[in-house]
Parts: C-alpha cells; sequence; structure tokens
C-alpha cells in the first residue's frame, strides 16, 4: 500500500495476483489428487481453480509493470534516479500506460528507458510470458472450435487448436478428463497448466527486476509466493478460511 500526505492511498494489486495464482493452481492439483463423488462439484470447484489461476497469473503481469511506472516512490530504488524521473514523466504522458501499448511491450520499453539490455523475444522467459498472455486471450475472448479427439489428430479433418502444439507437453494435462477429450481445453485447463502459468509469470517478472531495478519495492517475494503455494495445498484451504 502506497500512502501520500494529502490523505489518499493508493493499493498496488500485482503481488497479490501472482500470490492468487500460485493458491490456486495449489487448490487445484488438491482436486485432482483426490476429486469429490459429486461429479458437478469436483468439475465446477477444478474449473473455478484453474481459470482463476491462469487470468490471476495474466493480471499480474499488466499490474505489476503497471506499478512500476506509476509510484513516484519507487524512483529513490533505482540505480538512476534520473532514469525514474523520465519514465515517471512518460508514464504521465501515457507512455506505454495507454492500451496501444501490449503488456509485455511495456516490460520492453521499461528496460529501454533504464538502459538495460531487453529480452530476446524468441527466448525463455519471454516466450512463455508470451504464451501466457496469449492463453488468457484465448479465456477472456473465447469461441468454440470443433477440435479432434485423440483418434482423429493425425488426419487433419479437424485441425488442433493452435495453441495445442505450442502448450504441450509443457505441464501434466488434467487428470480429470476423459481418456478421450480433446487437449483444448479439456486435458489443457488443469493444475499442471495453471502451475506453469505462475511459473512463467513470475520469472518473467523476476528477470526484468533483476536487469534493470533488483531493489523495487513492486518485486515479487519468493518467500511469499512459497507460503501461497504452501498454504494451496492445504486440502479445502478456501473452505477453512470462509
Amino acid at each position: 500500500m502506497q500512502a501520500r500526505e494529502v490523505g489518499a492511498i493508493s493499493s498496488p494489486m500485482g503481488a497479490d495476483y501472482l500470490k492468487s495464482a500460485f493458491f490456486l493452481a495449489e487448490q487445484a492439483g488438491q482436486v485432482e489428487a483426490s476429486p469429490p463423488p459429486d461429479g458437478f462439484e469436483w468439475t465446477l470447484v477444478h474449473r473455478s481453480f484453474v481459470t482463476s489461476s491462469l487470468l490471476s497469473s495474466a493480471c499480474a503481469l499488466e499490474s505489476t509493470i503497471n506499478e512500476w511506472f506509476s509510484y513516484p516512490e519507487e524512483i529513490a530504488s533505482r540505480p538512476r534516479p534520473a532514469n525514474g524521473l523520465r519514465i515517471q514523466r512518460l508514464w504521465a504522458l501515457g507512455v506505454p500506460r495507454t492500451a496501444s501499448f501490449q503488456i509485455l511491450q511495456k516490460y520492453q520499453i521499461g528496460l529501454a528507458l533504464t538502459g538495460s539490455a531487453e529480452f530476446d523475444e524468441g527466448s525463455e522467459p519471454f516466450q512463455s510470458a508470451r504464451l501466457l498472455v496469449e492463453l488468457r486471450n484465448w479465456l477472456v475472448h473465447y469461441e468454440p472450435t470443433w477440435e479432434p479427439v485423440p483418434a482423429h489428430e493425425s488426419s487433419g479433418e479437424f485441425p488442433p487448436h493452435k495453441l495445442m502444439r505450442r502448450l504441450r507437453g509443457k505441464f501434466a494435462e488434467n487428470p480429470l478428463c476423459h481418456k478421450d477429450a480433446p487437449f483444448w481445453p479439456y486435458k489443457c485447463l488443469g493444475a499442471g497448466c495453471a502451475r506453469w502459468a505462475a511459473e512463467a509469470a513470475h520469472q518473467f517478472m523476476d528477470a526484468f527486476f533483476e536487469r534493470c531495478d533488483p531493489k523495487s519495492a513492486s518485486r515479487p517475494i519468493k518467500d511469499l509466493l512459497q507460503r501461497a503455494k504452501d498454504h494451496g495445498q492445504r486440502r479445502g484451504a478456501c473452505a477453512n478460511e470462509t
């Protein structure tokens, strides 16, 4: 939380989104490990955990870079204060504040403004972060598609979802769905995918701060992320908190 003498409070959300992503991914894992007997219940709860975790990971990416650009208090912690003042001025002018700037582009601009090496967009961790953003877009702007069942994937009659070849193999698939279910969205949307997404977001953000602002207050704290994961591994943690 950031406070000003004029009586206003600004509340950062980036770290909370990322902790939520890790927590919810582990809760999904608990459902997969021991699904409730009621099929409707575990389907509802599991899908809610997974999709909420994925969206939280993407929210963490954008919230964190917006917070880094916007808080004046951050200037003092930056290696070169003059860069911090320049960043604040550009942010006030809408660069890269507006929706015309993509999420990962904001990180590249931040690196450029601090004189730091920009990410290689063809390598990690940029590639996984980009894939996470694309996955988020498919969920938010969802359109139904005809997906081939496993036995017909090679026939070419129904081309598989374009995310399939990019995501398959990166994480354990959802064990709760039928073996003949298509990869998208059934086998894709599981605890494995949610964990991968949270780690992808964290690794990308951590690499950003390591390059340009290691002591930033916006940098996610690893110990708190681990606590979120540990808490999520408690069966029924959500119910116990109510």
